[in-house]
């Protein structure tokens, strides 16, 4: 994305901290392991769902758009 001038860069960076501060939220407030996987399960289903389907799809077609990839 830097590589490319990405003009989205900022805003994918936000939401890749924003993640990582909900990881470090869920290892905080899960009582025991059981409950951590539960979360994690969780967060990281919705990353794939939210994240990498739909964020990461964006710079996918602008790269195409605009590079001919």
């Amino acid at each position: 994305m830097n590589k490319y001038n990405y003009p989205l860069l900022e805003e994918h960076k936000n939401i890749h901290n924003g993640i990582i501060l909900e990881i470090k939220r869920a290892i905080k407030i899960s009582i025991n392991i059981s409950e951590l996987k539960d979360n994690l399960d969780t967060l990281l289903s919705a990353w794939i769902r939210n994240h990498i389907l739909i964020e990461d799809l964006k710079f996918a077609g602008w790269l195409k758009k605009n590079y001919l990839v």
